[in-house]
């Protein structure tokens, strides 16, 4: 696992709705698969697993929503293997209707950083097709990180960026996590 949190740009790509659920492709820089999670309908925000391939053997993180509703939700992020709890990321509800913010927080629930979309949030909820979201990642005041949405007609592409992070002061786990959660969900909004 450790070699697949080690790359500095991945590409989220999201499958349009099936019956089957949600299903979110995690590919390297080169195009390459490297991780899969697939979130069922009913349980989309209460159980998302992340797996090294699509046969689901081998799960490597775990996300688990406290409460059904995502008013000012709370996705704790777990390493599978030991179950070891890594961070959690807190969805900011009221001020999250205007401009997309979530807080980044530590496995003692310390604030340690959020993420935060850009500046066109109103103009985009007006018109999401013409300006796709763009999330800002700081761990305390440095940038770390961005998303970027690509929407095609029959997929969603999150292109996740932690090239400026070079001294790895985010946690990769924490990362990943935060950018399935907000191509699942800020995804279904947009």
């Amino acid at each position: 696992m450790d070699n697949l949190l080690l790359y500095q740009k991945y590409t989220v790509r999201r499958k349009a709705l099936t019956n089957m659920g949600v299903k979110l492709h995690i590919y390297d820089s080169n195009g390459q698969l490297i991780m899969y999670s697939r979130l069922l309908p009913l349980e989309f925000k209460k159980d998302i697993r992340l797996y090294t391939e699509e046969d689901e053997q081998e799960e490597i993180i775990r996300i688990k929503a406290r409460q059904v509703f995502d008013f000012e939700a709370f996705y704790d992020v777990f390493e599978s293997k030991t179950e070891e709890k890594v961070g959690t990321l807190k969805k900011k509800g009221l001020k999250s209707f205007l401009k997309a913010e979530w807080l980044i927080l530590d496995a003692k629930e310390s604030v340690i950083g959020r993420i935060l979309e850009d500046g066109l949030s109103l103009i985009r909820r007006i018109f999401p097709l013409f300006f796709p979201p763009r999330f800002d990642v700081f761990i305390q005041n440095t940038k770390v990180g961005e998303f970027k949405y690509d929407r095609s007609r029959f997929a969603l592409r999150l292109s996740v960026n932690f090239g400026m992070d070079t001294a790895m002061i985010l946690d990769r786990r924490i990362g990943i996590a935060a950018a399935l959660i907000i191509c699942a969900i800020e995804g279904n909004q947009s």
